[in-house]
């Protein structure tokens, strides 16, 4: 456990503890460190064992665990926990908070404050809370939770790319309240997305995700994709490959991007982007739009380049 009174930080432990520079031993398990101003960052690394770190300030703290089941929790200012190896729990508190677990099947909490979880390799858990979260699953089955906030949920670890030619996991999405996106944009192999919430139906074949009825938005793979939305006012991008959007129900925003695309507003009054980055002669790929059924006159706005073939489109905006 961690404290702080004015300018004089304590550690105390159930264990031996090394005092650091400018810190005190007061026993064999507790340290003292006094600063010569107001201390701004606590720095903890723990041991080999099960450890537990609470921080009772609130000074912004960077803890990391090593082998061990640890569990980190971090104070109402800005915390950065690093699991370690093994089984770990994570609980970031208030503030903005950066949880790491590494090796391991580990829980993360981000609690209140905009949070940034990576559940790594392993079979995780992952949890947001509330306000916008980013949640990374990394490699193995995780349960990724965005909570409360327009969260950004992955189930790969994005810096990593493509983690072989053969799928990482089975993920769970949840979204919560707030507006969620999930992405598949490390894959780079197509993959079906749908927001229906059924089990085990989404990502890469035999990849068997599981993406909740209440995430709103999809970023696609680096291939050929299918993505459905749902009765929400859903965004969806193609990213690259020749991809298949449907909106389903409510006022949709669908993107294809690069790739011979096709874009189905399907019921609500959508708005269809079938032009790729680029200028006009570059536009040579013919996508097919289809603004489907109308909930008021205004209907849908497709814009589109001069070979794109449109049916059903009240508004046409052409390159």
């Amino acid at each position: 456990m961690v404290t702080r009174s004015g300018r004089t930080v304590t550690i105390d432990d159930k264990y031996a503890i090394k005092p650091g520079k400018g810190c005190k031993r007061v026993d064999a398990t507790k340290v003292r460190c006094t600063t010569k101003t107001t201390p701004m960052l606590i720095t903890v690394q723990l041991g080999t064992k099960n450890d537990r770190f609470v921080n009772k300030t609130a000074i912004r703290s960077w803890v990391r665990g090593q082998s061990g089941n640890d569990t980190l929790y971090g104070g109402p200012s800005e915390d950065f926990l690093d699991g370690g190896l093994n089984n770990d729990t994570l609980i970031g508190g208030a503030g903005d908070d950066g949880l790491a677990g590494w090796s391991g099947d580990d829980l993360l909490y981000g609690g209140s404050g905009r949070d940034w979880l990576d559940g790594k390799t392993g079979n995780d858990r992952l949890y947001g809370g509330t306000y916008g979260d980013r949640l990374q699953g990394g490699p193995g089955n995780d349960l990724i939770d965005g909570g409360s906030g327009n969260d950004f949920l992955a189930g790969e670890n994005e810096d990593r790319g493509l983690a072989g030619p053969f799928p990482v996991g089975s993920d769970v999405f949840r979204g919560g309240a707030g507006r969620d996106t999930v992405t598949y944009e490390s894959h780079q192999h197509g993959v079906t997305v749908d927001l229906d919430g059924q089990s085990g139906d989404d990502g890469e074949p035999g990849e068997h995700d599981t993406v909740g009825a209440d995430v709103e938005n999809i970023y696609g793979s680096m291939n050929d994709d299918t993505l459905i939305g749902n009765a929400a006012a859903n965004e969806i991008w193609g990213t690259y490959g020749a991809d298949t959007i449907r909106g389903g129900a409510g006022n949709d925003s669908l993107n294809g991007n690069f790739g011979l695309d096709k874009l189905y507003g399907e019921a609500g009054d959508d708005a269809l982007d079938a032009i790729e980055p680029g200028t006009a002669a570059q536009h040579q790929q013919a996508d097919q739009v289809d603004g489907g059924d109308n909930a008021t006159s205004n209907g849908d706005l497709c814009k589109i380049s001069a070979v794109d073939v449109v049916t059903t489109c009240e508004r046409v905006e052409k390159l």
